[in-house]
């Protein structure tokens, strides 16, 4: 007699650790340019402009490819094509780490980016192959604290690092990790079963392009990263100019706020796991993050009052990336398809991470002030909340 739970497949949780730490490296990339600005733009003579596109573009293939890179990765072989941006990742670094030009700088900030959307549509893919039915949710919703942590980290770690050594030798250590990265990551996840495509990148793109649930997650996300990245990024101006605090605080509060992210995307994972349904949990999100982003600003409260909603923004927001994530199987319809949908869901968390920063500056610029700016920015929240309400009738059908 066949004992029928031997038989049910078991997740692999080095695996699924593996995959996740690739993301929170990438994000590490991500978040190792804001502490180097200052003397990126001394030693190649940028101007603001520039700088500020130096650091929102390595979310530009992202916001770009993010779906066809979806499609590619599926026909490709996640591993082969996780390990291959790993290594792009590694070779911007490093390229980065010698360049003697603003030019130059930017190929290798090409590189990592196209190297990071890699990762970004593969790893999702990788977790379902590595997890039992029963653990998968979890486990996305886990990965969805990937950019967070990540930043945390750079933004921690990287002004006391590039104090001691410069920030070439951060970057050329970071590229060299990154390789280290890439080979342990083949090793221990080519043991997983190879996919099979069920059908070809046109077909596959016709299915999910006619199906509203990757859209309504890719809009969900996109409202959501918008909101998110233009707090993060404008908040240690906000707390220098309005709340005349040191650059240094403002920097350590400003981490603060992105690590808070990370429990939220845990605690996501979780409920969707316990299912809690994920229209819910989007629309809670969309809410809270509205509401405190007007309290932010318009709010009569003091000042501690105002940080306070800050991490309450940040910290609730996380519930809404471990939602839309543990997503992309459900409405992928078939394993083969779901590093489509998720790419889909990347290109719009990318979309609003690249003009999250540059809208609310130009709203800052043209109303003149922080507070008229924080409405209008608070109504993408609205209408992140719509499209959580569309999910739920959508996954009444599924």
């Amino acid at each position: 007699m066949i004992d029928s739970a031997a038989s049910e497949p078991r997740t692999s949780w080095p695996v699924v650790a593996v995959a996740i730490g690739c993301g929170v490296l990438g994000a590490v990339h991500f978040g190792k340019v804001p502490p180097a600005l200052p003397e990126l733009r001394q030693v190649f003579g940028l101007d603001l402009p520039s700088a500020g596109f130096l650091a929102s573009s390595f979310s530009l293939a992202g916001a770009l490819l993010g779906t066809i890179a979806g499609a590619l990765a599926d026909r490709l072989g996640r591993l082969r094509v996780l390990v291959g941006g790993l290594l792009s990742i590694a070779c911007g670094s490093l390229l980065a780490a010698g360049a003697d030009t603003a030019a130059l700088l930017l190929v290798a900030r090409g590189c990592e980016s196209a190297g990071f959307l890699a990762v970004a549509v593969t790893v999702p893919g990788l977790i379902v192959q590595a997890t039992a039915p029963g653990d998968r949710r979890l486990a996305l919703g886990i990965w969805g604290a990937y950019m967070p942590a990540g930043m945390a980290i750079a933004m921690a770690v990287a002004p006391t690092l590039q104090a001691a050594t410069g920030w070439r030798a951060l970057w050329l250590a970071l590229g060299i990790a990154t390789i280290g990265m890439a080979a342990g990551a083949w090793s221990i996840c080519r043991g997983l079963p190879r996919q099979t495509a069920s059908s070809a990148i046109g077909a596959a793109l016709r299915i999910v392009a006619g199906s509203p649930g990757p859209w309504l997650l890719g809009l969900a996300f996109g409202t959501y990263a918008l909101q998110w990245a233009a707090l993060v990024t404008w908040l240690p101006t906000f707390m220098i100019e309005q709340l005349q605090l040191a650059p240094a605080t403002a920097g350590l509060l400003t981490a603060l706020v992105v690590f808070v992210n990370v429990p939220g995307n845990v605690v996501g994972g979780v409920l969707v796991n316990r299912g809690v349904p994920r229209w819910a949990l989007v629309a809670l999100a969309q809410a809270v993050m509205g509401a405190s982003m007007l309290a932010m600003q318009l709010a009569p409260i003091p000042d501690l009052a105002r940080y306070a909603a800050a991490i309450v923004f940040s910290g609730v927001g996380g519930l809404l990336p471990a939602s839309v994530l543990a997503g992309a199987p459900r409405h992928a319809g078939d394993a083969s398809r779901i590093g489509l949908v998720n790419g889909m869901i990347v290109q719009g968390a990318n979309l609003g991470t690249v003009s999250g920063p540059p809208v609310l500056a130009f709203l800052v610029a043209a109303l003149g002030s922080w507070q008229v700016a924080s409405p209008l920015i608070a109504g993408f929240a609205a209408l992140g909340i719509g499209a959580a309400l569309a999910l739920r009738r959508v996954e009444a059908r599924l």
